[in-house]
């Protein structure tokens, strides 16, 4: 085994739980902006702030794959 995939499989339960915390929250924020846009109670501000979010860890979950991988 190569260094790349010695260095990926030791720190493979770290990043699972890296990208797991990610979907995670990505998971919360859409499930209750489905629920507000269910009950008619979401603003285009809210839904604006909500992609934001979702963008924010996207990126963070980006970086961690490319720094895992490097």
């Amino acid at each position: 085994m190569d260094v790349v995939h010695q260095n990926i499989s030791s720190n493979m339960p770290g990043m699972i739980h890296e990208l797991a915390q990610s979907l995670l929250i990505i998971h919360a924020y859409v499930r209750g902006s489905l629920e507000r846009i269910k009950n008619n109670n979401l603003t285009v501000e809210q839904l604006r702030s909500l992609f934001i979010k979702v963008k924010e860890q996207l990126e963070l979950m980006f970086k961690l794959l490319t720094a895992w991988c490097s």
